[in-house]
């Protein structure tokens, strides 16, 4: 079961790209991940001053760059 709309603080404002995400289908995962850019959101979290909200894969990995 995917986790939407799960908020994570990031170090700087802008746009991520989700880079890798092991639920993708190409790994033979449900694909269930962020396929479009993902802006930040001035809402502080995890001690840091903006953060996003991903869909987390079940029992998965997703890497994200700036």
């Amino acid at each position: 079961m995917c986790r939407e709309n799960y908020r994570i603080g990031v170090p700087r404002m802008g746009y991520y790209t989700e880079i890798f995400n092991s639920d993708n289908l190409s790994y033979w995962g449900s694909n269930c991940g962020n396929e479009t850019e993902i802006e930040t959101a001035p809402i502080p979290r995890h001690g840091r001053t903006h953060s996003v909200s991903l869909t987390l894969p079940p029992l998965g990995v997703t890497v994200l760059r700036q």
